[in-house]
């Protein structure tokens, strides 16, 4: 096997443009596959972005400075992958290897100085003397008993691997999709289908919203009975909380290979709104900005945009180190009764000109109704 590796050749978990350099560092053998891990330089230097350049980085970890696991690491192409927790003691900060909605590695806050490790038992074995061991996702091998079944999860501390808590492989526990096209989305067992042949078991699992999906028995991962035991919130999650909404992907309409986008990856999250929620929404939102939009942001037929660059703006949002800093773009549209008859399927019909919401309608609407002050 090749000891290097082409950017453009690199694994798709890995969040990293594909096209700007011609060679990338290629992890070395270690705890998690090379499709499931990403080497600690590119985390830190194009991720974390704690780093300038290569040679940074290797001064910063032969220095001793990075634990992973507990364990201080000092090769530059060390892998890390899922679940793995990075420590940076000087800088008293720790981090979460997780899942984006498009199935990349991201990296997540932590607000603890002694964070656990969630492992899945991928198998188990016996060893000399009856002594039964637990071969987990991560390549470790701790002892245990017939206590723990294969697909369970058990909570480590670090470094020294001690089984803190057991969530067992059930219906009814939550569970963490990390492949497919749920991969980052947490819902609950519904269903175990045991599979009598060479395919794959099935899962079925419910979201939140009601939703139901099936996946296959290695994409979930349990994380939680009624609760996660550790933090796994979003963008989407948070603007459910806000718009006591359920949102949905926006996905690409095309490939961007600068970006690393595929076509039809998800990239963000909407929710529509209307009537009183949208009244309440656009009330809360407004005060955000100060009661204040400019003229420009208002187009000719009586739509208006402004951003929130921080969702922790909003009263009921508190911020999280562990999910950072979302900002949103708000499209308000205005329109008059009537406006089904252009938008049904059957005997659609133009709106007169006279019916029409024009920009300054739309400003002397908000003017009044609102309180805003118009800014030109």
């Amino acid at each position: 096997m090749s000891k290097h590796l082409k950017r453009i050749a690199s694994p798709k978990k890995w969040p990293i443009a594909k096209k700007t350099h011609i060679w990338v560092t290629k992890p070395n053998p270690g705890p998690h596959s090379l499709k499931h891990a990403i080497p600690l330089s590119i985390l830190f230097r194009d991720i974390l972005k704690l780093t300038d350049n290569m040679r940074e980085t290797k001064r910063v970890l032969n220095e001793g400075n990075v634990l992973v696991d507990g364990i201080v690491r000092k090769n530059h192409k060390f892998p890390v992958g899922l679940f793995d927790v990075i420590q940076i003691p000087k800088q008293k900060v720790s981090y979460r290897i997780l899942l984006d909605p498009s199935s990349r590695l991201m990296v997540n806050e932590l607000d603890t100085q002694d964070p656990k490790k969630p492992a899945q038992i991928l198998n188990k074995t016996i060893i000399r003397g009856g002594k039964v061991q637990l071969n987990l996702h991560d390549g470790t091998n701790i002892l245990g008993s017939n206590d723990y079944k294969t697909k369970d999860t058990i909570i480590l501390s670090i470094p020294d691997k001690s089984i803190h808590k057991h969530i067992k492989y059930e219906q009814g526990n939550l569970a963490l999709v990390i492949g497919g096209t749920h991969s980052g989305e947490l819902a609950k067992i519904n269903e175990i289908k045991k599979v009598r042949s060479g395919r794959n078991n099935m899962v079925l699992l419910e979201k939140k919203d009601g939703t139901v999906f099936e996946t296959i028995e290695d994409y979930a991962f349990v994380v939680g009975t009624d609760e996660p035991e550790f933090h796994l919130n979003n963008a989407e999650n948070i603007l459910n909380t806000i718009t006591k909404q359920t949102s949905v992907r926006s996905k690409a309409k095309r490939t961007l290979q600068t970006f690393a986008i595929k076509k039809n990856e998800p990239i963000g999250c909407k929710v529509t709104l209307r009537g009183a929620l949208a009244e309440e929404f656009m009330r809360s939102s407004l005060a955000i900005n100060e009661n204040r939009i400019r003229e420009s942001q208002f187009d000719n037929t009586g739509n208006f945009n402004f951003g929130i660059e921080e969702h922790t703006d909003f009263p009921e949002m508190k911020y999280d180190p562990n999910i950072g800093i979302f900002g949103m773009d708000v499209s308000i549209s205005l329109i008059r009764p009537g406006y089904r008859v252009y938008r049904r399927k059957i005997k659609q019909r133009k709106i007169p000109e006279s019916h029409k919401v024009t920009k300054e309608d739309a400003i002397d609407f908000i003017k009044n109704s609102y309180g805003v002050e118009i800014m030109t």
